[in-house]
């Protein structure tokens, strides 16, 4: 019975899934160089890797070009040395993310 439940969940979630999330099929590159050109090439998108002071410049940009803007928020990795087990780091990380979103989640060209 449990499995059965699981398999239902599971063919549910994947239909629910396969519809677009958003009225938008992603067309662009990554990266900074200028917007006009990403636009003039039929592209619709970009992405980031992190924000910073310029963010909402970069947003503003996009907005004037019809580009829609994918944040990246740069999170902390093991392997350059951050610790997930470290209250502290954890918690200075989750407030830089939480700061990012707060800042910059009603703008018209973030996704």
């Amino acid at each position: 019975m449990a499995m059965h439940v699981l398999l239902v969940l599971f063919f549910l979630a994947s239909s629910i899934l396969a519809k677009p999330i958003l009225p938008i099929r992603a067309q662009g590159a990554a990266g900074d160089g200028s917007k006009a050109a990403l636009a003039a090439a039929g592209a619709n998108s970009f992405r980031t890797w992190d924000v910073d002071g310029k963010t909402g410049e970069l947003l503003d940009e996009a907005q004037k070009h019809g580009l829609k803007v994918m944040l990246g928020i740069w999170l902390g990795h093991e392997r350059h040395g951050f610790n997930y087990t470290d209250f502290n780091q954890v918690t200075k990380q989750r407030e830089k993310v939480r700061k990012a979103v707060e800042a910059h989640k009603d703008h018209p060209a973030v996704l």
